[in-house]
């Protein structure tokens, strides 16, 4: 958590952390979730789909990118 909050305040990006409990930062703010599928992990492509996914969400609201994020 320390490392992604670190990169998040450096680049001044969103950032998304994919594991047992996902986790997204702003690096002042952190939000986790416990939700995941294991079967997610041998689906190809899955990353690269929810990638796609949050970058319309945050197009659709750039004012709150985190939040987007989630």
């Amino acid at each position: 958590m320390e490392h992604a909050k670190s990169l998040a305040k450096a680049s001044g990006a969103i950032v998304a952390v994919s594991g047992v409990v996902d986790i997204v930062t702003n690096g002042l703010q952190v939000v986790s979730a416990r939700n995941g599928v294991a079967m997610m992990q041998r689906i190809k492509e899955t990353g690269c789909s929810t990638t796609t996914l949050i970058v319309v969400f945050v197009v659709v609201d750039p004012l709150h990118a985190l939040e987007a994020t989630v």
